[in-house]
């Protein structure tokens, strides 16, 4: 009997251990709950900016011409209507004398046609007139073709100067002019004559139809070549090239040049007007800012900081690719902040500044913990504390900064839900013990910066 009871005894404790083993274990297992509240809620990320005084931009030069002076030097600083530079316009006035010269021979011609068809009996005397103007203006042109090419050996051996060989060459390059002219309105005389002739016009209408074709042909002509002495005269008046708005020379391409070519950059000006920071934002994070949000600019200087109040002036509408620091590829969208007072950053053009954007406002919003919030299927859920036992519930978020999930829907407003929707052995319908905690002791709701 008492050896019985000894073995009770040695058991005891063992089945009392086991009780509470099963007793601690059927207990419901204790989790940090918060409830959901209305509060503020602000986000912010951070970007690097770039400070600007104005925009650059290039003056290019309009004209192909040989540099015939610089009159700025890099790092000078210009106004509007300051002379950068000028060019060489005497190909370009030769180009308008020439034309000159035939216009006033084409205004001539003009004057006989109009004479012609009381001078002459038919048309076919008109043209025989044409012919022997054409023989001439060939005739001058051998000639003078000769002196041309005489002077130029000349000039090459220095026997003459270079001005007689201009002199030779532009009464060659005339009779030249003149030789075509006669030749064109020759050839286009005696083509408009026998197209009329198929068409079986005779007497008098075909005098009248001959003779009107021909004016028309020279007044066409003389109209394109006084557009041409136009766009010339404009070209002569661009040689001298001035800068439009003021600004700094940041560089001077054609300081380097002998000649330069219409299209070519000649001149880099730096702006001077009101400061701006330009900075680039992923393309996601673009819709988030609106044009006048508040920007804190921030530059930093041997360990200590300023700071300048600034607004976004302007959000591109377009984004730009380019690759990540990870090596990917990125999207942003340009941006320019406007700063308030920038007189303390005078002189410091082309600093780089720091930038804190205010990504997100809500005012009396509906928040949880970003953490109690997880992803299944593209979803967001979390788990809600109802009755002793955890409930999955689907949620719509409005926005989701580092430590604040913005509810739109799915959960109202003080609802217990489980903290750390991760923690080891959370899942739909387990019995749960909720220890309360509110979002402030973690999260003060001033946002997160990215």
């Amino acid at each position: 009997m008492l050896k019985k009871n000894r073995k009770w005894l040695f058991l005891l404790p063992l089945l009392l251990l086991l009780v509470l083993v099963i007793f601690f274990r059927t207990l419901p297992k204790e989790v940090e709950t918060v409830r959901a509240e209305r509060r503020d809620v602000e986000d912010y990320i951070t970007e690097d900016g770039t400070l600007s005084f104005g925009d650059s931009y290039s003056v290019i030069s309009e004209l192909s011409a040989p540099v015939k002076a610089v009159l700025v030097s890099e790092g000078q600083e210009v106004s509007p209507g300051t002379e950068l530079f000028q060019l060489d316009e005497t190909d370009y006035i030769y180009q308008r004398d020439q034309q000159r010269a035939e216009l006033s021979s084409l205004e001539a011609q003009l004057q006989k046609a109009e004479l012609d068809p009381l001078m002459t009996a038919s048309p076919e005397e008109y043209i025989g007139n044409l012919k022997s103007q054409l023989e001439s203006a060939d005739a001058a042109l051998s000639a003078l073709e000769k002196d041309y090419r005489a002077a130029e050996s000349l000039f090459q051996s220095g026997d003459i100067s270079e001005a007689d060989r201009e002199k030779a060459r532009a009464a060659y390059e005339k009779a030249k002019s003149d030789a075509e002219t006669a030749r064109a309105r020759y050839e286009r005389s005696s083509q408009s004559l026998r197209e009329l002739e198929k068409q079986g016009i005779s007497g008098k209408k075909l005098n009248e139809q001959f003779y009107g074709a021909d004016r028309a042909a020279l007044q066409s002509k003389i109209d394109a070549l006084n557009a041409a002495l136009s766009q010339l005269d404009e070209k002569i008046g661009k040689a001298s090239v001035r800068a439009n708005r003021a600004g700094i020379i940041t560089a001077l391409p054609i300081r380097d040049l002998s000649v330069i070519s219409a299209g070519q950059e000649a001149v880099r000006i730096k702006g001077s007007g009101e400061a701006y920071v330009s900075a680039k934002v992923l393309s996601s994070v673009a819709p988030l800012l609106q044009i006048g949000d508040p920007v804190d600019v921030k530059l930093k200087l041997r360990g200590s900081e300023e700071h300048f109040e600034g607004e976004i002036a302007e959000i591109r509408g377009y984004a730009e690719k380019g690759v990540s620091a990870l090596g990917s590829d990125e999207y942003r969208v340009e941006l320019r902040v406007s700063l308030k007072d920038s007189s303390a950053l005078s002189g410091r053009d082309g600093y780089g500044l720091t930038l804190r954007l205010r990504s997100y406002e809500g005012k009396n919003v509906l928040t949880i913990p970003a953490e109690a919030v997880f992803e299944e299927n593209e979803k967001h859920f979390a788990y809600v504390l109802q009755s002793g036992r955890a409930q999955k519930r689907e949620l719509s978020l409005s926005y989701e900064a580092g430590g604040n999930a913005v509810i739109e829907s799915g959960i109202e407003e003080g609802e217990e839900l489980i903290r750390d929707a991760g923690a080891k052995g959370i899942r739909d319908g387990v019995r749960l013990r909720g220890k309360q905690k509110s979002q402030g002791e973690k999260e003060k709701g001033k946002g997160t910066e990215k």
